[in-house]
């Protein structure tokens, strides 16, 4: 769904989720936003409440729908409500990596992903 930017500086949410990388500018989507004078009004990129979508090897979150919407249920808790939720999400992608689709993930692998940076697995 489109969105204009009318809109959400509308809305003016507390929190944004972006895709990685702006494909156009092989800028990282969080940065542009940050950086992005139009944006500069919105509470989330005010309070720096801007986060990256893990997305390997598919979106946590969007389409298309596979298992990683499970973990992107977890993730999201702890972003959404971390007064409510304390997730180690570390050891949750490994185990999660390993059980789904039998890969064993080390520390820099975990970090790249929960990164929202592309990682093959």
């Amino acid at each position: 769904m489109n969105v204009s930017l009318e809109q959400i500086i509308e809305w003016n949410p507390d929190v944004v989720l972006t895709c990685g990388v702006d494909n156009k500018t092989s800028i990282k989507v969080h940065e542009k936003l940050l950086n992005d004078k139009k944006w500069q009004s919105i509470s989330a990129v005010i309070h720096n409440n801007i986060y990256t979508v893990p997305s390997s090897p598919y979106t946590w979150i969007d389409m298309p729908p596979s298992a990683n919407q499970i973990i992107g249920l977890i993730w999201l808790s702890n972003i959404l409500y971390p007064e409510l939720f304390s997730f180690n999400m570390e050891e949750i992608t490994k185990e999660f990596y390993q059980k789904f689709y039998h890969v064993s993930l080390n520390n820099k692998d975990i970090t790249y992903i929960l990164n929202g940076q592309l990682k093959e697995i």
